[in-house]
């Protein structure tokens, strides 16, 4: 189409912060298990890089 991600700044930040969980019939339970067993490690990976950068703030 002739774009690239610096057309739609917005649009880029905005899915930089999105997450997209897959959402169909055939999904299994085990499979919804290992897609939230993801998304949890996901958050507490997050949550320690933030603390650390509030740390590192400090000084």
């Amino acid at each position: 189409m002739g774009c690239n991600n610096a057309d739609f700044p917005k649009a880029e930040a905005y899915y930089a912060e999105t997450i997209s969980l897959p959402m169909f019939p055939a999904l299994t339970e085990a499979k919804q298990d290992i897609v939230a067993d993801y998304v949890n490690h996901k958050k507490q990976v997050t949550k320690r890089e933030d603390e650390l950068k509030s740390f590192q703030n400090i000084f």
